[in-house]
């Protein structure tokens, strides 16, 4: 299982992708276009991904939520709690 982690923006994304053992296999800034999906597509494993919710969430969110786990984060609210290997 591949664990990811998206703090979307408008013209770019910071993404972080971690094995089950929290190993980061991937740590990137991209543009905010389908080169965020690609990158995520190209893992053979399945994946869960968080999204930091905002204004622009849900173009990403559609493409995504084909062949992975998708999760919305809303930072205020989650007060430390993120998508991590073991936790639900």
């Amino acid at each position: 299982m591949i664990y990811a982690g998206l703090d979307l923006h408008r013209r770019f994304s910071f993404l972080t992708a971690m094995d089950a053992e929290g190993k980061i296999l991937r740590q990137r800034k991209l543009p905010s276009n389908g080169e965020v999906v690609e990158l995520l597509k190209g893992f053979a494993e399945p994946k869960e991904v968080a999204i930091e919710a905002n204004p622009s969430w849900y173009w990403l969110y559609y493409l995504l939520e084909e062949g992975s786990g998708v999760r919305l984060s809303h930072p205020p609210e989650d007060q430390g709690h993120c998508l991590c290997p073991g936790e639900d």
